[in-house]
């Protein structure tokens, strides 16, 4: 394969690397021969998603660990550019990388990563690990020894008692870290698969799943004995984890343990206890993949009892089992357990109703054409018998195998679906829409025009859940109505939209949310009459209907409709009910982005301001969404520069009071790096950065910092740059900065965000082949604290401490 590999030109490789996951670059980065693991970190360090960060994060981590190291000079450039974006222990260790200065950084980190540890391993033992604390175990992972990962794992089976994502998250990359450095187990591992603490379990299963794909069949033959007596732990977490091990280890299975296996679960599904029996049918759903049709055949008894359990969730679980077993009946237990699913239709409980119209369906997918003759014989009938609970049950078997139909079906059944669309009782007919919705995508245009009598005048329906039922197919079926039918459905919807019953109401509006495409421009006129009256009503769904109207219209809406929309939409913007209507109309407005004016744009921004400090997370995000919406179309207004001398303005109240939210706002703008720059004047960059370094100086903002640091330093560099491309004097404000990188007096967050934003210029200047103005300028300072400045810390934000006296010394 390597000389495969070695044969292929870089645009071939660049092809093939660009459909590859990140999981499959990394691989390849770090195993494959010497030209694919550069063609591979070269894709990897182009992409810049949110993942694709943390994976080059990873692989940074995992070349300090490397000799010799892997990087050429020709990855340089792009390695910088992703540089930028990374935090900063990763910035340090790739220009490291770049400039040759691996071996003292590697070296410098053990003396700081063991403080951290014990540190961590303090808190691990009084259960006082924190999210952000997890995180930063994670991050590290890489660049510990094998005997560092040991003592940790060991501290986290022996003290740490909390259900946590991040906990096990962790226990997983500490894990994975051991099998990578070929570890295959941890002392007393064994031991703590059977200990009398379910955390204890918990955590040596997790450990077990990611090493014992490395064990040989004498390792893994006291492990399935010990697994077994974990399937039936009364612990919810312990159950699912050895679940997952025995499913992730079938490969390296005996036949005989198999056997042990099912003969423990036949035995199970009879227990007098029903969560045992749950516990059972649980694993046999989960190891579906393990069993042959002989081993079904052992199961149906236990299944068949069951489907008559007093229990439901027994009852639901039997059913779910049943569908995971399909493929596996013969012809008579698969007709046998259909009629036991379709007896199970009339439980009164709706989840044992869902699960055997899912177990109806993945019977009937094994079946035969002659059995799907049969049955759809019996559908015919049943459509027409006088049993209400007869025609809804077959109504219903219809709809679940929707998918399955083909067109002569259809044909067969058709009549019998027009006969209940006629049927007196409106229960009825409502049930029989949403069959008739459930097979949309199989109606023949034929069949359509034989419906849309009928669908058309039950838009009109005195019932509203008639009228209800009938949106909603008229929804469903949109992408097949033509320009007559469109116009016939208008009135309909027209009509609904103004019904006393709030629920048809909502429909009407979904209708024409999804017939939005298809509305001309004297109908989209006459929507927004009505659209505006609703926006100003009382009821917070409809209204958050009609803002969600509105965003579908958007494309079509003119200059003087979004006008007329633009202050109700901003009166929204501030109600009070945050997830109904207030995240709305921000999704609304930000549809409408490209049609604003730089006047429309400084009206809304007091509103996003406001909403940025929303006490709603929901909200907050909305609001992000809408600034980034709002970023674009500034390149196409005629002046730009008036909507951030608004935000500047905002930045202070009248005593020259810092105002978080206006830098919140101007954060948000700055939603791609240095972006904000390219809209705002000379004069504007430097009086916005001495006011940012003012800010850093101002004690009383460390919450905003903790939660804005990348970000801010980010911003810090765009303006320092954009001053560059303005050719104006900068020294004085990268002097600063230096300055409180240095300073023993200065909160190390804002050192942290001060040494960020002086990197990002190091590399900016490193990509155009200039003078590092950072390091010339900290040589040329009076400064001899260069022990305090290699110390920095970098504790929040998921940092680590680091040094960073080999990128100066570089």
């Amino acid at each position: 394969m390597p000389t495969l590999f070695h044969a292929l030109s870089e645009d071939a490789l660049r092809n093939i690397n660009q459909r590859l996951s990140l999981d499959e670059l990394l691989t390849i980065a770090t195993t494959g021969n010497l030209k694919s693991r550069q063609a591979a970190m070269m894709e990897l360090f182009t992409r810049t998603t949110d993942d694709a960060r943390r994976y080059q994060e990873k692989l940074l981590a995992l070349w300090m660990r490397q000799e010799p190291n892997p990087l050429t000079i020709r990855l340089a450039p792009v390695l910088l550019q992703t540089l930028k974006h990374l935090d900063v222990p990763y910035q340090l260790i790739g220009l490291s990388f770049i400039k040759g200065t691996t071996n003292m950084v590697q070296g410098e980190l053990q003396g700081y990563i063991n403080p951290f540890l014990n540190e961590l391993s303090n808190k691990i033992s009084t259960d006082a690990m924190d999210f952000t604390e997890w995180h930063r175990l994670q991050d590290i992972v890489p660049l510990l020894s094998v005997t560092q990962i040991q003592q940790t794992l060991q501290l986290l089976l022996l003290h740490y008692q909390q259900q946590e994502t991040e906990a096990c998250n962790a226990i997983t990359v500490l894990t994975r870290q051991l099998s990578v450095l070929q570890v295959k187990s941890l002392p007393g591992l064994q031991e703590s698969l059977l200990h009398e603490d379910s955390w204890t379990r918990l955590v040596a299963l997790k450990i077990v799943a990611v090493l014992a794909h490395q064990w040989n069949e004498v390792e893994l033959a006291p492990l399935f004995a010990e697994l077994q007596k974990n399937l039936w732990h009364p612990d919810y977490w312990v159950h699912k984890a050895t679940l997952e091990i025995i499913s992730a280890l079938t490969p390296q299975w005996k036949t005989t343990q198999v056997e042990e296996l099912l003969t423990g679960l036949q035995k199970n599904l009879q227990h007098e206890d029903g969560w045992v029996r749950d516990a059972a049918l649980g694993t046999i759903v989960a190891l579906a993949h393990l069993w042959n049709a002989t081993h079904a055949e052992r199961l149906l008894t236990g299944l068949e009892d069951n489907l008559r359990h007093q229990d439901s969730s027994v009852r639901k679980n039997t059913l779910k089992a049943i569908s995971a077993l399909a493929p596996l009946w013969n012809t008579s237990q698969r007709a046998l357990l259909f009629v036991k699913a379709q007896e199970n239709l009339k439980y009164q409980d709706s989840w044992v109703h869902q699960a055997a119209l899912e177990a109806v369906a993945a019977l009937a997918r094994e079946m035969n054409p002659k059995q799907v003759d049969q049955l759809i014989f019996r559908l015919r009938k049943d459509l027409a018998y006088r049993d209400k609970q007869v025609r809804t049950n077959a109504l219903e078997v219809i709809s679940a195998l929707a998918s399955q139909w083909e067109p002569a079906h259809l044909m067969q059944l058709f009549p019998g679906l027009q006969e209940n669309l006629q049927h007196p009782d409106s229960w009825m007919y409502a049930i029989t829409l949403k069959t008739v919705n459930a097979l949309a995508h199989k109606w023949s245009a034929a069949q359509l025009k034989l419906l849309f009598p009928g669908l058309q005048k039950n838009l009109q329906h005195q019932d509203s859940w008639v009228r209800k039922a009938a949106i909603e197919t008229a929804n469903a079926l949109a992408h097949k109505w033509d320009v007559k039918q469109v116009e016939e459905l208008f009135t309909g919807l027209q009509t609904g939209m103004r019904h006393q019953d709030v629920r048809v109401r909502h429909d009407a509006l979904n209708g024409i949310v999804v017939l939005a495409h298809k509305w001309n421009a004297k109908q989209v006129e006459q929507l927004l009459t009505g659209l505006q009256e609703d926006l100003r009503g009382q009821d917070n769904q409809v209204r958050q209907n009609v803002l969600e109207a509105i965003a579908a219209l958007a494309s079509q809406l003119n200059a003087t409709q979004v006008a007329q929309l633009l202050p109700d939409l901003e009166e929204n913007m501030r109600h009070q009910n945050p997830f109904l209507t207030c995240k709305t109309a921000l999704k609304a407005i930000a549809t409408l982005a490209s049609k604003l004016n730089v006047n429309q744009v400084i009206q809304i921004l007091p509103e996003l301001r406001n909403n940025l400090q929303h006490h709603d997370e929901l909200v907050r995000e909305a609001t992000q969404n809408t600034i980034a919406a709002l970023v674009s179309p500034l390149e196409a207004m005629e002046d730009p520069s008036s909507v951030f001398e608004c935000i500047i303005s905002s930045l202070h109240d009248a005593n020259a009071t810092p105002k978080i939210s206006g830098w919140e706002m101007l954060l948000a703008f700055d939603n791609k790096p240095f972006s904000v720059t390219r809209y705002m004047e000379a004069d504007q960059i430097k009086r916005v950065l001495g006011m940012a370094i003012e800010l850093m100086n101002n004690k009383e903002h460390q919450e905003f910092f903790e939660r804005q640091a990348s970000a801010f330093a980010t911003l810090l560099t765009g303006f320092v740059l954009g001053l560059e491309a303005y050719h104006s004097d900068y020294q004085a404000e990268t002097e600063q900065l230096l300055h409180m990188v240095n300073s023993k007096d200065v909160d190390s967050m804002l050192r942290q965000i001060a040494l960020k934003a002086l990197n990002n210029l190091v590399i900016q200047n490193m990509q155009e082949n200039k003078e590092s103005v950072f390091i010339d300028a900290y040589q040329g300072s009076e400064s001899d604290s260069t022990t305090e400045y290699s110390m920095l810390l970098c504790s929040a934000d998921r940092k680590i401490p680091v040094p960073t006296m080999a990128l100066v010394n570089a």
